[in-house]
């Protein structure tokens, strides 16, 4: 078994056969580490990843609240300027260029960076990355159970999970107020195709990550949730 601390005591650089990724593989080591050491408190390994999860999004709270905030301001101001999108589209129906134009020109005047709230995005996705390969390459995991599940480094066995996982990445962009924002037909397809696509993928993943993803998920509702009070107020 690919146990990377027993592998590492044993000295000759053998923990390397422990594949987390040449570019997130040192974030993985560290995450492996906070997950054991969550195990010697709960004694349960699907609880350490829960506890794992609640300690990453602490981690991440001010970039992430940032981002959704930013968010959920442009797609207000979205709604405010898609009848002159419309009408651009309209007037120069035949020049593209022209059209590009007029519509940056509408986002300048109306104060639209549509890449302003992807920064912290960008910086939060090495620790996913590296979350997802720790997950799926911990040897601790094999034979682990929690709730129903009998391994969690085996897929779940009745679904369950897979279907929580694109179930509540619909119920994120609703709450994100995405579902009801004038989008054209290309992205609303997109809104709907990601979450129904990666459910339908997650159901080879491991048991183990979909406990994460399922818990970040929620995690991340409620998180948009006090970013949507907050621009209430």
């Amino acid at each position: 078994p690919q146990d990377y601390s027993l592998l590492k005591k044993m000295g000759f650089g053998l923990e390397r056969v422990v594949d987390f990724g040449k570019f997130v593989g040192f974030i993985s080591v560290y995450m492996l580490a906070l997950l054991k050491w969550f195990f010697t408190w709960t004694h349960n390994w699907g609880l350490a990843i829960i506890l794992l999860s609640l300690m990453v999004k602490l981690l991440l709270w001010f970039p992430t609240h940032n981002s959704y905030k930013h968010m959920s301001q442009m797609g207000s101001k979205m709604k405010e300027i898609q009848p002159k999108l419309e009408a651009i589209k309209k007037k120069y129906a035949n020049d593209r260029q022209k059209q590009q134009q007029e519509t940056m020109l509408i986002y300048q005047q109306a104060g639209i960076n549509p890449m302003g709230g992807c920064l912290p995005l960008f910086l939060q996705t090495p620790v996913f990355i590296a979350l997802y390969s720790t997950l799926m390459h911990s040897i601790e995991l094999r034979g682990a159970s929690f709730l129903w599940l009998h391994d969690l480094s085996l897929r779940d066995p009745i679904f369950v999970l897979p279907l929580l996982m694109g179930g509540t990445m619909l119920l994120q962009q609703r709450v994100s107020g995405q579902m009801s924002t004038q989008a054209a037909g290309q992205q609303k397809f997109m809104m709907w195709f990601l979450p129904i696509f990666l459910g339908f993928m997650s159901f080879q993943w491991a048991s183990g990550l979909l406990v994460y993803r399922v818990v970040t998920n929620l995690l991340s509702m409620v998180q948009q949730r006090v970013v949507n009070r907050e621009i209430a107020k």
